[in-house]
Order: C-alpha cells, then sequence, then structure tokens
C-alpha cells in the first residue's frame, strides 16, 4: 500500500475531540472504497493495544492507520494518527 493511495487522499479525515488521533466515517458513495482499505489493513495489518482494546493497523507514510475488529461490513470508522519517531 502506497502512501499516496487515493482513497486516502480524497477523504475528509476529522480530529477527534481529544486532538489525538483523526478518524473517517463512511459515506455510502465512497463504500466499496472503504471496504477495499480496510481489507486491506486486516490483510496486511498487525495487532495494537490502545487504551486497553486490541485494534488492527497498519502504517503507510507517516501514519498508523487502524480499525476494530469487527467484520468489514460491519466497520464504520477508521483511524489515524501520526507515527512518532
Amino acid at each position: 500500500m502506497k502512501e499516496t493511495d487515493p482513497f486516502i487522499q480524497k477523504i475528509r479525515w476529522e480530529t477527534s475531540d481529544d486532538q489525538s488521533h483523526q478518524f473517517y466515517v463512511c459515506e455510502e458513495d465512497k463504500r466499496q472504497e472503504f471496504e477495499d482499505f480496510v481489507h486491506q489493513i486486516k490483510k496486511k495489518g498487525y495487532v495494537i493495544s490502545l487504551q486497553g482494546i486490541s485494534y488492527i493497523c497498519i502504517d503507510i507514510g507517516e501514519y498508523l492507520y487502524w480499525t476494530k475488529w469487527d467484520m468489514v461490513e460491519d466497520t464504520a470508522t477508521i483511524n489515524r494518527k501520526l507515527i512518532k519517531e
């Protein structure tokens, strides 16, 4: 997966209330691209624990992307945050 993935570039990321990460809530007109991206996270990702909850994540460029363990069809949100050195 490339950092310049068209899906990553064209969606509108929102910032969480606590400023800890960004998130994207799936829009119906982008559902197929969203599901393709979630599949890639689940296929190529690894497990991390954030605040005691396990997520599947993947590093792309300078960001860590993650989603819940839910089935792809039940997933509505992708999260990301800058990878700290």
